[in-house]
C-alpha cells in the first residue's frame, strides 16, 4: 500500500504467508543467505556467502604460491632481520578481500617455518602483512 501525502510517498510492507521456515528466523540475514545458494552443474552446491570472506582450507603449495614466496622473500628476511638460504613455500589458506590474501607456511634454514601473511592485491601489487619465526611444520595459521 502507498499513501501519498505533498509529494511524498510512504509504503507499507506486509510479509506474506508461508515465506518463513518453521524454525524460528535470526534475523533478514538468513533469508539473503539462501538466495546465495544455486546448484552449479549439478554437482554440488555453493554457498556464496561463505567463499567471500571466509579462509580455505590448508592446501599444498603450487607453482603459483612458490613464486608469491620468492616474490617477498626479501620482505620477510627484512621483516624478521634474518637471511634464508632455503626458502621453500609448504602449504598455504587463502581469503577473497578486494584481491586475495595468503597466510604462506615457509619452510626455512634448519627445518624452522615461518609463516608470511601476504595480501595480493586487485590491483596485483603485493604486499606483506606479517611474518612470524620460529615455528615448526605442524604449528596453525595464527
Amino acid at each position: 500500500y502507498g499513501v501519498c501525502t505533498d509529494l511524498s510517498y510512504f509504503f507499507f510492507f506486509q510479509a506474506e504467508d508461508g515465506i518463513r521456515d518453521f524454525c524460528l528466523s535470526r534475523g533478514l540475514g538468513d533469508v539473503y543467505k539462501r538466495q546465495y545458494q544455486r546448484r552449479v552443474h549439478g554437482e554440488q552446491i555453493l554457498r556464496f556467502y561463505k567463499m567471500l570472506g571466509g579462509l580455505s582450507a590448508v592446501k599444498p603449495a603450487d607453482q603459483h604460491v612458490e613464486q608469491l614466496t620468492q616474490d617477498v622473500k626479501g620482505h620477510v628476511e627484512q621483516h624478521l632481520n634474518r637471511t634464508f638460504t632455503t626458502f621453500k613455500a609448504h602449504s598455504y589458506v587463502s581469503q577473497v578481500v578486494s584481491g586475495i590474501r595468503y597466510r604462506i607456511k615457509i619452510e626455512v634454514d634448519d627445518g624452522e617455518f615461518v609463516h608470511a601473511d601476504v595480501w595480493r592485491k586487485a590491483t596485483q601489487e603485493l604486499e606483506l602483512n606479517s611474518a612470524v619465526g620460529g615455528k615448526a611444520v605442524g604449528d596453525e595459521f595464527e
